[in-house]
């Protein structure tokens, strides 16, 4: 084969730093997860409801389009995600937001990918998915 190269093909191990992510929640809500192992997940429907705009985000889970079609002007808005779980976390630790957002305590993530397989394992009707698309039966 002309203009062909070879090039060994050497197998590395990888390693990935993945963030460290923090929940920030009412002491209680805290505790109740330290303690009992229980923990409120939320979704995009609860968002547009939330009154407090650091909360509140009634364009979560939503696309405004804009495009030309074949010479045709073409706009739409698509609704994405309305009934899927959310657990909304931060990657800056910092007592100054926590209060921003009117909480009195929080809880460090450590390990990203463990604590999203212990949640999915524990969702009543979990088929399985990737990070960006979940798979429960209703």
């Amino acid at each position: 084969m002309q203009n062909a190269i070879s090039i060994p093909l050497q197998i590395t191990n990888w390693e990935v730093k993945l963030p460290t992510v923090v929940r920030y929640l009412e002491t209680q809500y805290v505790d109740q997860f330290l303690n009992e192992g229980k923990l409120m997940l939320s979704s995009f429907k609860r968002f547009w409801k939330h009154e407090d705009e650091h909360r509140g985000d009634d364009d979560e889970g939503k696309a405004h389009l804009r495009m030309n079609l074949g010479g045709m002007p073409f706009q739409g808005l698509i609704t994405m995600g309305s009934g899927a779980f959310v657990l909304s976390c931060s990657c800056v630790e910092d007592r100054a937001l926590m209060e921003k957002f009117g909480y009195s305590s929080a809880f460090r993530i450590n390990n990203t990918i463990g604590f999203a397989h212990a949640i999915a394992r524990a969702l009543p009707g979990f088929l399985g998915g990737a990070p960006h698309h979940l798979s429960v039966l209703s």
